[in-house]
């Protein structure tokens, strides 16, 4: 999760989420829409009205300060955030060695 994979604003959308937020998607003629968002800094989900993206839980280590850096926009800071529990080291070795391992996806911010 870095500001350029996360921008406020994309070139185009191959797979619409809740566009302008609100009820826009409905007003599109698309139904259901996104449910959550994982990354390695945590579990973002959506605010039921304005349908802006929130943090919904932080990964080990991170922080609000960090989830807000890598995004491109503002995310809304819920006054319950849950912590994550760490992955086990056979999860990791997953992610880290065929999942992606020239960490195209798992790269933080300044790594």
């Amino acid at each position: 999760m870095t500001p350029d994979r996360f921008p406020e604003k994309v070139d185009f959308i191959t797979t619409p989420g809740y566009l302008e937020g609100g009820d826009s998607r409905q007003k599109a003629g698309l139904i259901g829409g996104p449910i959550a968002v994982v990354t390695q800094v945590g579990v973002f989900d959506f605010d039921p009205v304005s349908k802006r993206m929130r943090i919904k839980g932080l990964n080990p280590g991170m922080t609000v300060e960090i989830a807000q850096m890598c995004a491109g926009f503002e995310l809304l800071v819920p006054e319950q955030i849950e912590s994550i529990p760490a992955p086990s080291d056979e999860v990791l070795t997953v992610l880290r060695e065929e999942v992606d391992p020239r960490r195209v996806f798992t790269k933080m911010p300044g790594m």
